[in-house]
């Protein structure tokens, strides 16, 4: 099996969409602490300041995990999946079968798929994850990158293709569904 490699520009597209996903908890943090240095709206700015740390505190430990250099990640370590689940308002359910560091991609590339993430439920069984969201995006070219290793062209399609990496060194494949508040991903076994 020949595995098409991840692009230089496919590397400059990840590193820009992860420079912005950290950008935003980072700049509420920095707003947060701007404002109770003024000594304004010490309660709220608590509560951003806090939201905000944890936020950017979860998403640097799911990166370090999911774009570590290494064959998988510890068991202990998909519980950051369910911290990040609860600072973005989507709950988990339900055990994974297959390479943690596949489940922690396939978790977060699932959640980045919802516009509002509150209400939502990612599920796990065997090795299909299920995502049922009153406000799933309705983006299809990701789930092709998903799929069949198409180049991703946009910074917010290179976890898409970083996943399609990641499954085929595990020489797995992705099947990608999405309907109407419904995505579901289950991984084959390819050649």
């Amino acid at each position: 099996m020949t595995i098409r490699a991840f692009s230089f520009r496919e590397t400059q597209l990840l590193l820009s969409q992860m420079l912005h996903d950290l950008i935003s908890p980072f700049s509420s943090l920095s707003a947060g602490l701007d404002f109770a240095m003024e000594g304004k709206g010490q309660g709220e700015m608590e509560e951003l300041i806090r939201r905000s740390k944890m936020q950017m505190k979860t998403q640097l430990m799911l990166f370090r995990l999911l774009f570590s250099y290494g064959e998988d990640v510890m068991e202990a370590d998909l519980s950051v999946l369910h911290t990040y689940g609860k600072v973005a308002g989507i709950r988990f359910e339900g055990t994974f079968l297959g390479p943690n560091k596949v489940a922690i991609g396939l978790g977060f590339w699932m959640t980045q798929q919802v516009r509002d993430r509150s209400g939502s439920l990612l599920s796990f069984q065997g090795q299909e994850a299920r995502l049922q969201t009153p406000a799933l995006r309705l983006s299809s070219r990701e789930d092709e990158i998903l799929q069949n290793g198409l180049e991703a062209l946009l910074p917010q399609e290179s976890y898409a293709s970083y996943l399609y990496h990641l499954l085929q060194e595990q020489h797995k494949q992705a099947v990608v569904k999405r309907t109407n508040g419904h995505l579901s991903v289950s991984l084959a076994s390819c050649g």
